[in-house]
């Protein structure tokens, strides 16, 4: 396997335990090291991807994973890029919903009823694809814009994925994957200091 060099000029940004950066072979992939010894996130992630793809299930709203890499950082895990239709980097969902409202001369109704209707919308398909979270930063929650149409936009969830127990149940049975998604809704809601009903 051929060795990727990363560098400071291809840094995207880092959390606690992964830094992200463009892949230099393709512009739509990312690459994530690890930059600590601990492995639980990103092991725990994609045993999760595992058994999703055992059972079948695809995703809209979960970033691609494409396998692992050397690179001059130390192991790296592919990753889909998130970026809008202008190739701008896809904002957090909480900073998305700051500049639309800045863009747009909407009236506060206007912007309410927009913003409910694109969060409703993502609340359906983070229930219907029963994406497994371990947390709900919106950092980890973007926004992706797909024309200048400001409705046709997708969610994404780019990290804090998988399963924390011991018995993973919630990856294995949808009834119960449901419960925990509409639980983490409502976690990410109050990040976003809403209090729609869900």
């Amino acid at each position: 396997m051929d060795l990727v060099n990363l560098d400071d000029s291809m840094f995207i940004g880092k959390g606690a335990s992964k830094a992200a950066y463009r892949d230099p072979r393709d512009e739509k992939r990312c690459i994530k090291v690890l930059i600590t010894d601990k492995t639980l996130d990103i092991d725990r992630e994609i045993n999760y991807r595992n058994i999703r793809d055992r059972r079948g299930k695809t995703s809209k709203i979960l970033t691609r994973y494409y396998g692992t890499v050397n690179t001059n950082k130390g192991i790296g895990y592919v990753f889909e890029y998130i970026m809008d239709y202008n190739g701008k980097l896809s904002q957090p969902i909480d900073k998305f919903f700051e500049n639309i409202r800045k863009e747009k001369k909407w009236t506060e109704l206007e912007f309410t009823v927009y913003k409910n209707t694109i969060l409703e919308r993502f609340y359906t398909e983070f229930v219907n694809e029963v994406v497994i979270v371990t947390g709900v930063e919106c950092c980890n929650f973007l926004v992706q814009r797909n024309s200048d149409d400001e409705y046709d936009v997708s969610l994404r969830i780019i990290d804090n994925i998988g399963i924390r127990t011991l018995i993973p149940l919630v990856g294995y049975v949808d009834y119960f994957g449901k419960k925990y998604c509409k639980k983490y809704w409502k976690r990410l809601l109050a990040e976003l200091k809403e209090d729609m009903i869900i």
